[in-house]
């Protein structure tokens, strides 16, 4: 039985003849500890001798939430991974946590008396008619039970409304060659599984194949899984959708309630196409015939989290699994699936034109050096005449807060985390100072803490910071930020994008939540704040994500009937990188990035995993890694390159020290599976051990 509890292990527990035979894959709850815990059958067999086995309390399910071919898909998701199976188990199926909502009607009250004499009295309390209820009534077996009423016609499910949609968005009345070209692609590979990799410059009409695809497929009584990097652009997408399928469409993700989720699983074999973030990988759509991962760079993707899976590549397998297409889609795309398609693994599906009526905006760059603060005239220009002739505009700084760090002019002491490695970070209208790691605030100080001198000033500029300055300066401009400090909930994003699709703000000020994906037809203009950010992290994959940020904002403009502007601002513009904007292909600029790569044996070319250890104490860290370490090397092969243990780049999170062995395997034959049964003994219960398989985060 695979519990959904730390320390996350099997467990053995006795099964009750009255369940019936037990189902690989279904759910139960279980005792636990002083508590009661959700579970799922793994398997039977004997127990261990000696040691006395509790009952199972409950089975939630009258079948397997997953059929057979999505049982074995998780299991190769795992080993690959390295996740344990209950850790897996419970990410798959943390959706169904909904199902405890599901509220039933009596429909004959004296039959079902008789049938189930305590479930009848159950019932009778009206606060019982949830399954949820039931239990905390004293219902123990009370889903097992209500499964059998249900079967017996004594009981029916009372579903909720599903979620509301938005408008419709009208589909193109026809496509252009080129997309129709990818589209009968597509359409031929109906029934098997084959990878395609769909690129093209933003605007270029992408959605519309993976729309006309969709079509396709429910014409033939199909269902098209549709993952998106972020709940953000769900409602964009299911109003395109919708456009083109009528109402057969859904949202699925984890801003969703559970009545929500409940109204969505109530017409699953209905719906042409599922669209959502990471989290609907797992949703329980009976028919899929077409898998599309739309903006598949897109690092929101990786889930940094235990299981740490990758929604793509977990997608590829899926598609695999089912004997069904899948479709890799962006604009700049990633280097996995550019060696992928190098190497004959996807087939490459090309649209080489924006649909807007303009070219692709030229790139002015704004020289920074001498100008203090995050805006220059340049800008301010650039923005009043965008305003004067009605068209929007977005300022995109890939930074939080108003200032990163404070520091003292005196004795250049900067205020830091007493629990992390990193500075806190100046947020002046909340006048205060903030760990942008673990949370931790403090009032912002007016004297040093070092040395008591009034000498305390901003260091850099945030995205706070830049919309203060621009309301300073253009008193009369509509503006709005997006980033997290402000975008608390999935509805306030919502409701702010959809104020600047109505046209009811001229500027939108953000951080990477302003890259992804979004159409906005009226904006004119795009301004890259501070150019320089993100190119001198310690990550090899810093240079890619650079140029697809930067090449993803840019493309933000002109995809309506308006000309576009970019400005790009920075302190370097002698630097090779920024004179290449707009003047190299970004696919050439990968080339030669895949190129370097694959001399080192890095990603794609090669395997990485990264094994975290943390602990109050640093030596205990240091201590498990270490031991990890010398298994390694006596038991894995030398080609499997090894470092560390060393201390992470950020060495402190929340209290614990932190030291990591980072492996490499450039043949991509021996990780990471041949590191599963060295992961088999657990670090003492004071140190936490994170194992991460292609980490797309090194801090």
């Amino acid at each position: 039985m695979a519990v959904a509890s730390p320390p996350f292990r099997s467990y053995h527990y006795l099964w009750p003849r009255r369940f019936g035979a037990p189902g690989t894959g279904l759910r139960v709850r279980v005792p636990f500890g002083r508590g009661v815990r959700r579970g799922v059958v793994l398997g039977t067999g004997a127990p261990p001798e000696g040691v006395e086995l509790k009952a199972v309390l409950d089975v939630l399910d009258a079948a397997p939430l997953l059929d057979a071919a999505r049982r074995k898909w998780l299991a190769r998701v795992g080993r690959y991974w390295l996740a344990p199976p209950a850790q897996l188990w419970q990410a798959a199926l943390s959706w169904a946590q909904c199902l405890d909502a599901r509220a039933f009607e009596v429909r004959d009250r004296a039959a079902l008396s008789a049938f189930d004499a305590g479930l009848g009295a159950a019932f009778a309390r009206a606060r019982s008619r949830v399954l949820s209820g039931l239990w905390r009534a004293g219902v123990a077996d009370a889903a097992w039970r209500v499964q059998r009423a249900v079967a017996a016609g004594l009981l029916a499910e009372t579903l909720p409304e599903p979620p509301a949609l938005p408008e419709p968005v009208a589909a193109p009345e026809r496509l252009t060659d080129e997309q129709e070209a990818a589209l009968a692609r597509i359409r031929d590979a109906f029934g098997r599984f084959r990878v395609f990799a769909l690129s093209g410059p933003t605007g270029s009409g992408k959605t519309a194949v993976y729309l006309a695809a969709a079509r396709e497929a429910a014409a033939r009584g199909l269902q098209t899984l549709v993952l998106l990097p972020e709940i953000a652009l769900v409602p964009q997408w299911l109003a395109c959708a919708r456009g083109a399928l009528g109402d057969r469409v859904a949202p699925w993700h984890s801003g969703m309630d559970a009545r929500a989720r409940l109204g969505v699983l109530g017409r699953a074999g209905e719906l042409a196409l599922l669209a959502g973030a990471r989290s609907a990988l797992f949703a329980p759509l009976p028919r899929i015939g077409l898998v599309v991962v739309d903006e598949e760079h897109d690092p929101a993707f990786k889930q940094q989290q235990a299981p740490g899976i990758h929604a793509r590549e977990a997608a590829i397998l899926l598609a695999e699994a089912l004997g069904v297409p899948v479709v890799l889609g962006s604009a700049t795309p990633s280097a996995e699936m550019l060696r992928l398609v190098e190497e004959g693994g996807a087939e490459p599906l090309r649209l080489s034109r924006r649909f807007a009526a303009h070219p692709a905006p030229a790139i002015e760059v704004v020289d920074m050096r001498g100008v203090e603060g995050p805006v220059s005239d340049a800008l301010l220009e650039a923005l009043r005449e965008a305003r004067d002739t009605g068209a929007q505009a977005l300022l995109f700084l890939n930074r939080r807060a108003w200032a990163p760090a404070l520091q003292c002019r005196a004795c250049g002491e900067t205020p830091a985390c007493p629990h992390c490695t990193c500075t806190l970070a100046l947020h002046r209208r909340a006048r205060a100072l903030r760990c942008h790691v673990c949370g931790f605030s403090m009032p912002a100080p007016t004297f040093c803490p070092a040395c008591g001198e009034e000498a305390l000033a901003p260091l850099g500029a945030g995205s706070e910071r830049l919309e203060d300055e621009l309301r300073a300066q253009l008193p009369g401009l509509r503006l709005a930020r997006l980033d997290r400090d402000v975008i608390t909930s999935h509805g306030r994003l919502a409701r702010l994008l959809d104020r600047f699709a109505r046209g009811e703000l001229d500027a939108l000020v953000g951080t990477q939540m302003l890259v992804q994906g979004h159409h906005f037809p009226e904006v004119g203009l795009v301004a890259v704040v501070n150019a320089e950010l993100g190119l001198g992290l310690p990550d090899f994959r810093a240079a890619e994500r650079w140029w697809q940020q930067i090449t993803q904002v840019m493309g933000r403009t002109g995809r309506g009937n308006r000309p576009g502007r970019v400005l790009v601002q920075t302190r370097r513009p002698e630097a090779p990188w920024i004179r290449a904007l707009g003047a190299r292909d970004y696919q050439e600029v990968m080339r030669e990035e895949l190129a370097a790569r694959k001399a080192l044996g890095f990603p794609p070319y090669g395997r990485s995993v990264r094994v975290v250890f943390a602990a109050r104490e640093k030596g205990e860290a240091e201590r498990a890694a270490a031991a990890l370490a010398r298994a390694v090397r006596r038991r894995l092969p030398e080609a499997v390159r090894l470092a560390g243990p060393q201390p992470c780049p950020r060495e402190r999170v929340q209290g614990r020290w932190r030291f990591e062995l980072v492996l490499r395997d450039p043949t991509r034959r021996v990780l990471p599976w041949r590191l599963a049964p060295l992961l088999a003994d657990a670090p003492p219960p004071s140190v936490q051990r994170h194992v991460d398989v292609d980490p797309v985060d090194w801090m």
